[in-house]
C-alpha cells in the first residue's frame, strides 16, 4: 500500500502537465486581442487597411486559432472561396499555416503535419526567413503539444538561426523560451533555465517586461519551479505572468494562468483554491468559447472534487470535460479525462470499468508518443489490475513504469 502512495504523487503532478503546454507561444502584444478581432471583422465588412479580403479572413482566423479553432476554420473557408488569391504565393502559405495550427488546436495533427510542410515549401521559395522561421516554430508547438519534445528542439534550433541572420530579437527570445520548455519538459532542467534567463535578459535588453511573450516567459519559468517542487516561487512566477496579461487585456492568457496556478493549489493539496481558480478560468473559458479550455478546467474541478471525496461530483464533471473534448476530437485531452475518470471509478471500487478505461487511454498515449503521460496511466493502471486481483500484471506496470521513468532521466 505504502508503494502505491509513493507514486501517487508522481502521477498527480503528471497528469496536469498537458495543460501547461498552452503557453509556448507568441502573442500580439500591447493590444487587447478582441480589439483586434473587432477590428479585422470589420474590415471584412468595409475594408480601409488595404488588405484584400482574403488577407483580412486569414489574419481574423489567426486570431482565432487558439480562442475558437472552429471559428478559425469556418473563416478559413470563406477565404477558400476567393478565386483571386494566388495559390502560390506568401499570402496562401499563411492561409495554410493558419489552418494547420486550426487543425492542431482541434486534435487533427495528421492533417496539420500536411499543411505545415505545404505552407514551408511556398514558404521557402516566396516568403523572408522571418516566415521560414515562424512556420517552423508553429510545426514545432504541435509537436511540443504531443509531447514530442526532441522534435520541437530541432526545429526550434533551425528557426533561431534564421533569426539570429534577420537580428530578430524578440522572435530569439521567444525560441530560447522554447528551448527551455522542452528541456524542462525532457528533463534537462540546468539546459532550461540556462534558456531562460537569456530570454529573460533579452527582454530587459529590449524593454520588454510588460509584454504578453514575457508573460509567457514567466509562466513557463513557473512550470521549470513546478518541476524543481518549489511551489512557492512557481505560484510567484504565474503571478506576474496574470498581472501581465491582465493589463494587456489577453483572456485566453489570464483563464491560462488561473488554470496554471489551479494546478499547482492541487499538488500543495490546497484543493478548495484549487477549485476557486479552475473557475475562474472555466468562467472564462466560456466567455470566450474556448473549447480546450472549457475541458481542461472541466477536467481538473472534477479531479479536485475527486481529492476531496466528492465522487459523484467529480464523475458529473469529467464527463462534461469528456464530452467537450469530443467536440473537437482532441485526442490528447481525451486520454487525461478517461484518466481521470478511471481514477474515480477504482475509488468506487469499479475496478474494471476503471481497467477498460486506461486501455483506451494508454493506446492514445502510446499512439502520441507521450512518455510522462504513459508513466501517469500505468500506474494507475496498476491500481486497477490489483483490485482486481491480477497481481503479476499488476507488478509488470510498475516495472514499466520505472523503465519508462528512467528513459526521462
Amino acid at each position: 500500500m505504502y508503494f502505491y502512495k509513493k507514486k501517487q504523487t508522481l502521477y498527480m503532478k503528471l497528469k496536469k502537465i498537458v495543460y501547461l503546454v498552452f503557453l509556448c507561444i507568441g502573442f500580439q502584444a500591447g493590444f487587447s486581442q478582441q480589439k483586434i478581432i473587432d477590428s479585422l471583422e470589420q474590415q471584412i465588412v468595409t475594408p480601409t487597411n488595404g488588405n484584400s479580403r482574403f488577407t483580412n479572413l486569414v489574419d481574423l482566423a489567426h486570431n482565432y486559432e487558439f480562442l475558437n479553432p472552429k471559428k478559425g476554420l469556418e473563416l478559413l473557408e470563406e477565404a477558400a472561396n476567393d478565386t483571386t488569391q494566388s495559390r502560390e504565393s506568401v499570402g496562401y502559405a499563411s492561409f495554410l499555416a493558419v489552418k494547420a495550427s486550426c487543425y492542431n488546436n482541434t486534435g487533427k495533427d495528421s492533417l496539420a503535419i500536411t499543411l505545415y510542410n505545404q505552407a514551408q515549401k511556398l514558404f521557402k521559395k516566396y516568403g523572408t526567413n522571418k516566415d521560414i522561421a515562424l512556420n517552423l516554430l508553429n510545426k514545432g508547438l504541435m509537436f511540443s503539444n504531443q509531447g514530442k519534445h526532441k522534435e520541437q528542439i530541432e526545429l526550434v534550433k533551425d528557426a533561431l538561426k534564421l533569426y539570429i541572420i534577420e537580428k530578430d530579437t524578440i522572435q530569439i527570445v521567444q525560441c530560447y523560451e522554447r528551448l527551455g520548455y522542452s528541456n524542462t519538459e525532457l528533463g534537462n532542467y540546468s539546459k532550461a533555465m540556462q534558456s531562460y534567463l537569456t530570454a529573460e535578459d533579452l527582454n530587459r535588453l529590449i524593454h520588454q517586461e510588460q509584454s504578453l511573450k514575457n508573460g509567457s516567459l514567466q509562466t513557463n519559468l513557473a512550470l521549470l519551479y513546478q518541476r524543481l517542487y518549489k511551489p512557492e516561487i512557481a505560484l510567484e512566477y504565474h503571478q506576474k505572468a496574470l498581472d501581465i496579461f491582465k493589463k494587456n487585456d489577453h483572456k485566453y492568457l489570464t483563464a491560462i494562468s488561473y488554470h496554471n496556478m489551479g494546478t499547482i493549489y492541487h499538488e500543495s493539496k490546497k484543493y478548495k483554491k484549487a477549485l476557486h481558480t479552475h473557475i475562474e478560468s472555466l468562467n472564462i473559458g466560456k466567455e470566450i468559447k474556448n473549447i480546450i479550455l472549457i475541458s481542461a478546467n472541466l477536467g481538473s474541478i472534477g479531479t479536485a472534487y475527486l481529492e476531496l471525496d466528492d465522487l459523484n461530483l467529480a464523475m458529473k464533471y469529467i464527463d462534461s470535460a469528456i464530452a467537450k473534448t469530443k467536440e473537437i476530437n482532441n485526442n490528447y485531452l481525451l486520454a487525461i479525462n478517461y484518466n481521470n475518470k478511471a481514477e474515480v471509478f477504482i475509488k468506487q471500487n469499479k475496478h474494471n470499468k476503471a481497467n477498460q478505461l486506461l486501455l483506451r487511454a494508454i493506446s492514445i498515449a502510446e499512439k502520441i508518443g507521450d512518455k510522462r503521460m504513459l508513466i501517469s496511466m500505468k500506474d494507475l493502471a496498476s491500481k486497477a489490475s490489483s483490485g482486481l486481483g491480477e497481481f503479476r500484471k499488476a507488478y509488470l506496470l510498475l516495472d514499466e513504469v520505472k523503465m519508462l521513468n528512467d528513459s526521462l532521466l
